[in-house]
């Protein structure tokens, strides 16, 4: 991407959530949704409000990328530690996301260590693609709809969490043990 597309304001992250947010307006009041019944203009609003809201959380991880480039990477490098970005998918209750973060190997870590990722640590975002939301959602999904949801098989690769291992993960959640 080059520096001039690059989005340089808080204004130009959150773009595409306005015009998704002025196109539901738009669709709402116009012509096309006048014969509608009110179950079609409650799914066409679910989907968009859906879209509308993963674009909003894109936006507040572009901030967060920015300000991990223009604030914590310089110093990083000052310091004389390996900074390589890397491109991460993160798939949330609204969609998937993508941002990218900066991956640091500390100027004096043995040969082979493992980079960490400060905006991941800050995020609070699990090692694997499924956020701690949309996990707390599978682990509270009664079985049986889970499995037919997808088709009789797991197709999309989203395993039923135990409440135990996101409460492990997550300190935030508030999922509810089993009463024994």
């Amino acid at each position: 991407m080059s520096s001039s597309s690059k989005k340089t304001t808080v204004q130009d992250m959150f773009q595409g959530a306005r015009d998704a947010f002025e196109q539901m307006i738009s669709n709402l009041s116009g012509a096309g949704l006048t014969q509608a019944t009110e179950s079609e203009v409650e799914t066409q609003t679910a989907k968009q409000g859906t879209d509308l809201l993963r674009l909003l959380i894109q936006g507040h991880l572009d901030l967060r990328t920015a300000r991990e480039q223009l604030e914590l990477i310089p110093v990083l490098k000052e310091r004389g530690d390996a900074v390589r970005c890397r491109l991460r998918a993160l798939e949330t209750r609204f969609g998937r996301v993508s941002f990218s973060r900066a991956g640091v190997i500390d100027s004096g870590a043995a040969k082979g260590t493992p980079a960490r990722f400060p905006l991941d640590e800050e995020l609070n975002v699990p090692p694997e693609l499924y956020s701690h939301p949309l996990r707390r959602c599978a682990a509270a999904w009664p079985p049986r709809q889970a499995h037919r949801r997808n088709g009789g098989g797991n197709d999309n690769g989203l395993v039923l969490v135990r409440s135990r291992d996101i409460e492990s993960r997550d300190p935030t959640s508030k999922v509810r043990q089993p009463m024994t």
